[in-house]
């Protein structure tokens, strides 16, 4: 039996059921139901939308339930946080004041500025102003603040902007589109800080490449909670001042610093009124690399943080240490050839024979050799470490590429590299070793601008100086140390302090009349360390200084100190990591040497300083983006660039410098070809980290002087005084005269001598004392110790320099039979003549076209046989109350810097260096080995 119940398209039903015959008591009141249902009803019915089907579903209407519900959760959190967080006040800046004491920030609302005059249609307001935690100091903040009306609801994108734990910031005051503070650190304030809120200038980093401006916007968010962050511009005081008085009237600055005023605008970086008083620091920022840059952003991650970073590093450059090892058990290196390709040289030379080690030599001073002639330059020979010869390893070799590396005017190369191998599990990787001469090469540290991150707020430019002497001579740079967040080790350069010194920490420093030195800073001894103390230890003179964990040799022993932690393995970690790294040292003959290598560890770093005679060595920077040492070759714009006759390699590059007043142009190249800087050059452009860099010093006898015709005049160095190497005079003969080039960083005026300086090597006679100018005296010759170097020059006395004399410029004495003047190299020149009227053409064939006049004054040579001319005729002895006494420079250039600081156990060292003024790591890196760490 089958039967069916349908519902036609009139309206009728028909009923159908379908069954094998047995009809259930369901399907019969179903049939019931339908039949008596009123035709009506059942002609208007129609099927469901599918939407109403949807809606209907039992499973969609419990989730729309949910929906309903959580949406009704948000609006009671949300109006609970408007009732319970928001807090009324008599103004939006005491209700701000109040919300931020919530949080541990005390702040005064007069303090607090408003970047927008009213809220977004979210009721966000974005705010600076200067608060402090317990007994911090104050620093500058920046928020986004919900509001309504007088009350502040919440806050959000809290972020301390200048996070400077040894500077106060204090007297905020704002006007449109910018707000100008004050930076006090102790009892004095030091700069004002114009703040443009609008944002950065986008001149700093038009010049980048896309990526990097999306690298800097993330960085920016991360630094000031903006993107585009906030425009500064930094006026240091040149003295520091007690009292301020700081307005903002009419849209102008107006300060009042110990009774002196200084008014500034903020659209204009000169100030309008007392632009004496202050020293003006423009915003500078250096293109970050790429891969440095994420490593450093994700640490940064409040919920990522530094050790799954250093655990990643760790495990990856394990990982490729052991497929390296594991590669090179298979495949045979031809460790010469790629030590000839990585020295960009055409051969090596034969292997130094492997001797017998010599007796450990413990040295205290670094002292020079005694005639000028030996000079031990290059000096011997390193001791290769393993057994087997290598063709080349050891041996010096002289950088004398002309085209891209520079060299002193008469051949002397200024650089010598090798290799050594000194590990015998990786008989593959090779130490390679840049050395120089610190009577010859000048050494200076550059502030990035953006590391070590300092204290006080104030930031670097990141730029090798921009003047005319620094760029002419500049021949070299390499990479510095740690990153502040890595232990906060000591920074100092151009007599400003970044980051106080660390007790017993490597030190390398510069002093203003240029000699140098390496040593462990002294410990605090009875007196508890802290930054203001360790700023009272940097010794007078000091005039850069920069600080990285603790000396890796001392004498002719490796780790003195005990450390462990030498960078890239994390705290659990029972092994170093083997990456690139780099180091710097100071040898027993007195000579700086720069380190690179791949795959090494810290101890490989120590053997190969031992065996180049290190007496005192730095452990710098590591990781192949962070480590990297480039030759420069300097070229006037005048100056032809000699052709190479082929294009330039990957590790070559020819460049022309911004703001730089000479318009000079450089060709330069990497000093070993398988380094990876972050970009090539790296060095030339501002870099957001910090640097060392090399200047040439000038030598004498220096080069001849060129002749329209006949021989060149040539300049000799034979049979004149001198305090050893370099010399002081140099001399030469012409048809009219004589000319003498007086080196015044050997042959010292006695007004700028050290105080230890004892021996005379010669007098300018009749020349003027010491002391202030009259105006009617005539033209000054001054000078002063700058980049390393004595500078003399004739004219207006400068700030800060030294008045040797004062005389008639020789276009007004045109007669005289003597006269000074300065040449290119910043020689002091004598000239000489027999006749009267021929000055003026000897001063000129030695290049000086401004000069002056010594009268009857002569320069008399303090010699074994007494005093004589620069003839070599005896002359009458001289008074030194009317004449310029030169003194012999009898300082080594470098050597041993605070020579009783003594290892110690890491119990007395290691907590001192834990100390911390602006990073306050929650996990400290473990100094101690791990089986021995507590």
């Amino acid at each position: 039996m089958k039967s069916r119940a349908t519902q036609t398209a009139g309206g009728r039903g028909e009923l159908a059921v379908e069954s094998s015959g047995v009809v259930s008591v369901e399907q019969l009141k179903q049939v019931s139901a339908f039949a008596t249902r009123p035709a009506a009803l059942i002609a208007n019915e129609t099927q469901p939308a599918p939407w109403r089907s949807l809606w209907l579903q039992p499973a969609v209407n419990v989730r729309l339930r949910l929906i309903a519900a959580s949406i009704a959760l948000l609006v009671c959190v949300g109006t609970w946080r408007v009732l319970a967080g928001s807090v009324s006040a008599p103004t939006l800046e005491q209700s701000l004041a109040t919300q931020l004491e919530r949080r541990g920030l005390l702040v005064e609302p007069g303090d607090v500025i408003w970047l927008d005059p009213k809220p977004s249609w979210l009721g966000v307001r974005s705010a600076l102003f200067t608060a402090k935690r317990d007994n911090e100091l104050h620093d500058i903040y920046y928020a986004d603040v919900r509001v309504s009306e007088r009350s502040v609801i919440d806050v959000y994108t809290l972020t301390n902007t200048t996070r400077s734990s040894s500077a106060d910031e204090a007297q905020i005051k704002g006007a449109r589109n910018f707000a100008v503070y004050a930076s006090r650190v102790g009892d004095a304030y030091r700069a004002l800080v114009i703040v443009n809120t609008r944002g950065e200038s986008r001149d700093l980093t038009r010049s980048w490449p896309w990526y990097a401006k999306v690298q800097n916007a993330i960085s920016n968010l991360q630094d000031t909670g903006r993107m585009r962050a906030f425009g500064l511009r930094r006026y240091h005081f040149q003295n520091p001042v007690t009292t301020l008085d700081l307005r903002v009237k009419n849209g102008l600055v107006r300060a009042v610093a110990d009774g002196e005023t200084v008014v500034i605008s903020p659209v204009k970086a000169e100030p309008i009124e007392g632009a004496d008083q202050v020293e003006v620091e423009l915003p500078q920022k250096g293109q970050p690399g790429l891969i440095t840059w994420v490593v450093d952003t994700v640490r940064r991650v409040p919920y990522v943080g530094k050790a799954p970073v250093e655990w990643l590093e760790h495990t990856v450059f394990g990982l490729t240490d052991r497929a390296s090892r594991a590669y090179h058990e298979f495949v045979e290196t031809d460790t010469a050839a790629e030590a000839q390709r990585a020295l960009a040289v055409a051969k090596l030379p034969p292997a130094v024979k492997h001797e017998a080690a010599p007796a450990p030599v413990a040295v205290a001073a670094v002292e020079e050799p005694a005639a000028p002639e030996d000079i031990g330059w290059p000096p011997a020979p390193l001791k290769p470490v393993l057994r087997d010869e290598v063709r080349g390893e050891g041996v010096w070799l002289p950088v004398s590429d002309d085209a891209f590396a520079a060299s002193e005017p008469n051949g002397t190369p200024l650089f010598f590299q090798s290799f050594i191998r000194v590990d015998p599990e990786r008989t593959y990787t090779r130490v390679y070793v840049t050395l120089w001469d610190p009577r010859m090469v000048q050494l200076g540290i550059a502030m990035g601008t953006k590391e070590p991150e300092s204290a006080t707020g104030e930031t670097g430019n990141g730029l090798i100086p921009r003047d005319p002497y620094v760029l002419s001579h500049l021949v070299g740079a390499f990479n510095g140390g740690f990153q502040a967040m890595h232990g906060e080790f000591g920074m100092m350069a151009n007599k400003r302090v970044y980051l106080p010194p660390k007790p017993y920490a490597a030190t390398i420093a510069v002093f203003e009349d240029g000699s140098m030195g390496m040593g462990s800073w002294p410990g605090p001894g009875r007196h508890a360390w802290d930054e203001t103390f360790a700023n009272s230890q940097i010794p007078d003179g000091m005039l850069a200084m920069r600080q990285n964990l603790t000396s890796v040799v001392e004498g002719d022993a490796w780790n003195p100190w005990e450390r462990w932690w030498w960078g890239a393995a994390p705290e659990w970690a029972k092994e170093q990591t083997y990456i690139h790294r780099s180091g710097l040292c100071l040898t027993k003959e007195g000579f700086f040497a720069y380190f690179w290598g791949e795959s090494m560890g810290p101890e490989e770093l120590g053997k190969a300083m031992l065996a180049a005679r290190c007496v005192r060595g730095m452990h710098l920077d590591m990781n192949s983006k962070h480590t990297g040492f480039e030759f420069y070759r300097p070229y006037a714009r005048e100056q032809e660039m000699p052709d190479i006759g082929r294009a330039l390699r990957p590790t070559e590059f020819q460049t022309s410098l911004t703001n730089d007043p000479l318009g000079m142009r450089f060709r330069g190249r990497l000093a070993v070809t398988t380094m990876s800087p972050m970009r090539l050059p790296r060095y030339l452009a501002q870099d957001p980290r910090d640097y060392f860099y090399l200047l040439r010093k000038p030598i004498l006898p220096g080069a001849d002087l060129p002749q329209a015709t006949g021989n060149a005049v040539q300049f000799s160095t034979q049979g004149l005084p001198t305090a050893g190497f370099p010399h002081a005079f140099a001399r030469a003969r012409t048809e009219t005269g004589l000319l003498a080039r007086i080196d015044l960083s050997r042959a010292v005026p006695k007004p700028l001598a050290h105080a230890s300086l004892s021996r005379a090597l010669g007098h300018v006679t009749f020349a003027k004392p010491e002391g202030p100018v009259p105006a009617q005296a005539g033209t000054a010759l001054f000078a002063a110790y700058a980049h390393g170097h004595v500078r003399a020059q004739i004219g207006r006395p400068s700030a800060g320099s030294q008045v040797l004399f004062t005389g008639p410029l020789v276009s007004e004495a045109p007669q005289a039979l003597a006269a000074l003047g300065v040449d290119n190299e910043g020689f002091l020149v004598y000239a000489q003549v027999a006749r009267a009227g021929e000055i003026t053409g000897l001063l000129a064939r030695a290049g000086i076209s401004q000069a002056i006049a010594l009268a009857d004054g002569r320069l008399v040579l303090q010699t074994e046989e007494g005093p004589r001319g620069l003839d070599g005729l005896s002359a009458p002895v001289v008074d030194e109350t009317t004449s310029l006494t030169l003194m012999a420079e009898t300082r080594p250039a470098a050597q041993v810097l605070f020579q009783d600081v003594q290892p110690m156990p890491y119990r007395k060292w290691g907590w001192l260096q834990g100390q911390r003024v602006r990073y306050f790591p929650s996990h400290p890196a473990r100094f101690q080995a791990p089986e021995t760490a507590q």
